[in-house]
């Protein structure tokens, strides 16, 4: 059997990727059919063979049924420096030099790796995808397994294909995305296969979905690890977003999750996005919540513990979203309290009015007379006060007689006024006459003798 075709696989420009032809392992050969070989030329075949990166390659193949083949290949992206790669991203796409082969792809896997403590990833697909459950199974041709890739850590995110509700995967350090095909279909389907990765900064959970359900179907979700329990110490969060007209329906499978912790806690924290008001359920003795109502967007956090052999940790609900209903009482009491309040609105605009007029008619006319022919001038100006002081009023005080302003209490029983005994002021006639001042009286004394002259 000679060789018919030849296909070119060119990894010159790749330096981390392995790429291997094999028999499928689900077929195995019989003695009556003969072996396939994948030969490099025509003289080198084999039944299993691995290309290495950095260089150009033609192969072809000496079999009947190319079907008892497939290709698994994986590609490392790595990052040392967490300065270069930060907001960094890659596509995450099987090369069209597979694509054209002959054989179909089983698995292509990239190990995405980031500096511990440093870094961590999100992985955005094109299309939203939807978790593999036994109650919504994915049926595409094709599905992506995410998976840890730390050494000794057995955590696997589970299945996912397109046309779900996931938005965003973000992990907390290195894992493994698989791309796993389930038809020969694939190849017409490979546009739909486009997953981007990005650097983003260190976060501490171990992995967080962002999910936008869908409004006609369904969304479920599980925990990591669905077949052997959510690994110890792992915490995993639903980022859920409700939109403004639908409310969201959280629904858990079953009312206990029967773990049974060694050592540390297991709970569950249920928080509202616009009030971050918490539930917290402890899942090694509470039960499970029922199904509750939630009107804005929310998050559901799943912490386990270390639990006691045999009794794991695994959850699954589901959220439904049905269009947002506004009560008729709401809408009455936001009427009626609406008219309350403008009411008191006015009640108060009305009371200060009244207030201010009752304020202005009891001050009365104000006690004084004015005197027009007064100087108002600012003092300390020379220049603008013209007239001098013998020509101006302003030294001229008005007199408020007594009378005016005490005169209701100066009225006798009679009711005329009581007239003051007040001196009258005469205008200044000249000095007065020199008035003779009295002789004193005389002195009492010894009588006198007089002299006698004769």
């Amino acid at each position: 059997m000679v060789p018919d075709k030849t296909y070119v696989v060119d990894l010159s420009n790749e330096r981390a990727m392995s790429l291997t032809i094999e028999p499928r392992s689900n077929k195995p050969s019989t003695d009556s059919v003969p072996g396939c070989f994948v030969c490099l030329d025509p003289w080198t075949c084999s039944t299993n063979l691995t290309l290495t990166p950095g260089s150009k390659h033609k192969i072809s193949f000496l079999c009947d049924d190319l079907t008892r083949l497939w290709i698994n290949a994986e590609k490392n992206i790595t990052c040392t420096d967490h300065r270069y790669c930060h907001r960094k991203s890659y596509s995450l796409q099987v090369p069209g030099y597979i694509l054209q082969l002959p054989v179909q792809l089983h698995d292509f896997s990239w190990k995405l790796l980031v500096p511990k403590d440093s870094l961590s990833l999100a992985l955005v697909p094109a299309q939203k995808l939807q978790q593999h459950t036994h109650e919504r199974a994915c049926n595409a041709s094709f599905s992506y397994l995410l998976a840890s890739a730390v050494p000794g850590q057995d955590l696997r995110f589970g299945f996912f294909c397109s046309g779900g509700s996931i938005e965003q995967i973000r992990v907390k350090q290195n894992i493994s995305v698989t791309l796993r095909t389930f038809a020969p279909s694939f190849q017409q389907e490979a546009s739909r296969q486009n997953l981007t990765v990005s650097f983003i900064p260190h976060f501490k959970e171990d992995g967080v979905f962002t999910v936008t359900p869908d409004r006609k179907s369904k969304v479920y979700l599980r925990t990591p690890n669905w077949d052997r329990g959510l690994p110890s110490l792992t915490s995993v969060s639903w980022n859920i977003s409700v939109p403004h007209d639908q409310v969201a329906c959280l629904t858990f499978l079953k009312e206990r999750t029967g773990v049974v912790c060694q050592t540390g806690r297991a709970f569950m924290i249920i928080q509202e996005q616009r009030s971050h008001a918490e539930e917290i359920f402890s899942l090694e003795e509470e039960v499970l919540p029922k199904p509750s109502f939630r009107h804005h967007s929310f998050w559901v956090n799943i912490s386990n513990c270390s639990p006691v052999s045999g009794k794991q940790l695994d959850l699954l609900f589901w959220v439904s979203l049905t269009p947002r209903t506004t009560d008729l009482t709401v809408i009455i009491l936001t009427v009626v309290g609406g008219g309350a309040l403008l009411l008191f609105a006015l009640g108060l605009i009305i009371c200060f009015v009244k207030k201010n007029k009752k304020k202005k008619i009891s001050k009365g006319p104000a006690v004084g007379i004015y005197n027009g022919n007064i100087n108002t001038q600012m003092p300390m100006q020379p220049k603008k006060f013209q007239k001098r002081r013998k020509d101006n009023d302003s030294h001229v005080y008005a007199v408020i007689d007594d009378t005016m302003v005490y005169g209701h209490l100066l009225q006798d029983s009679s009711g005329s006024f009581l007239q003051p005994e007040v001196a009258t002021y005469q205008p200044f006639q000249g000095p007065m006459a020199t008035a003779t001042l009295p002789t004193p009286p005389p002195l009492q004394g010894p009588p006198t003798r007089k002299a006698d002259h004769r």
